[in-house]
């Protein structure tokens, strides 16, 4: 289950996010992992999502091509992560589920 996999997620060293080729795949996924407060090392081919997950301090991106030497200096080297907390309270289940409400409630007084 998500619930057991998050658990354990979050009580790793570093999380490795294999990043699919385009720029919108795997958004819903960074969101998790971020939701962990881990380190996400992100392999794959340059894309907005890699660039997204360095600018907010989520993680570490990897060039495919460059593997080896990359990840190893990323391993020795965690001091990139420095996570954008208010982004990931955006996206955090207490807001998502409010939001909702609010629709919900907009909804229900316009009918």
């Amino acid at each position: 289950p998500v619930k057991d996999f998050l658990a354990k997620a979050a009580k790793s060293r570093f999380l490795l996010l294999f990043l699919p080729e385009g720029n919108r795949h795997g958004l819903t996924k960074l969101i998790e992992y971020a939701a962990c407060f881990r380190p996400i090392l992100a392999v794959g081919k340059k894309s907005a999502l890699s660039d997204e997950i360095e600018s907010l301090g989520l993680g570490k991106f990897i060039d495919e091509n460059h593997l080896e030497d990359d990840l190893e200096t990323a391993i020795a080297d965690p001091s990139f992560y420095n996570p954008d907390r208010v982004w990931i309270d955006t996206y955090s289940l207490e807001n998502i589920s409010n939001q909702l409400i609010k629709l919900l409630e907009l909804e229900s007084e316009q009918s």
